[in-house]
């Protein structure tokens, strides 16, 4: 049976932002679903939010790693079990989403992408920046190389796999096999 459904859980607003511009009819580098800001590290997925979606959904979890703890990771992948959600994919910011933007694009520091001063100071901006499409193009932003490598850093690298990234990047190139995970 195909999933046509995905269901994104990001870390932050930031993300959300990135992931909505990136499954955009204009950008199509991943692929489209709901986004919903749930930080899956420090998080539990309440029931009911479950519930309410469709058991074929494919769930992807966006989340950093920079902070060493799995437990409530290893909660909500129980409780997708549970449910019966059987194709949930990682993808991972190797630290974290700043870390990501600055491998992805020409920018030095991520701060040199508005002029800011420190990364709370970016966040804000970023997510205030009206036209995230244009600012993205300013830095050469490449959509191929964010979320491209596969973490290998203990605790998390169990949870990495380069299929994971293929898998939600293929569907927009006409790839429609979906394996389960």
């Amino acid at each position: 049976m195909k999933h046509n459904l995905y269901h994104y859980f990001v870390e932050g607003e930031c993300e959300e932002k990135l992931i909505n511009e990136l499954k955009s009819i204009n950008n199509r580098s991943l692929v489209a679903g709901k986004v919903d800001v749930l930080n899956v590290i420090n998080e539990e997925i309440a029931d009911a939010r479950l519930l309410a979606l469709n058991r074929n959904t494919n769930i992807i979890f966006v989340y950093d790693i920079d902070v060493e703890k799995t437990e409530i990771l290893e909660k909500n992948i129980r409780k997708l079990k549970y449910y019966q959600f059987n194709n949930v994919f990682h993808i991972q910011s190797i630290k974290n989403l700043e870390d990501e933007i600055v491998f992805s694009s020409s920018l030095k520091t991520i701060n040199n992408m508005f002029n800011t001063s420190s990364t709370s100071e970016f966040k804000r901006a970023f997510i205030k920046q009206k036209n995230i499409s244009t600012k993205l193009n300013d830095i050469h932003f490449d959509s191929d190389k964010i979320w491209s490598r596969v973490n290998n850093i203990y605790p998390f690298a169990r949870y990495s796999k380069e299929k994971d990234l293929e898998i939600i990047k293929s569907k927009i190139r006409g790839n429609s096999v979906l394996q389960k995970c």
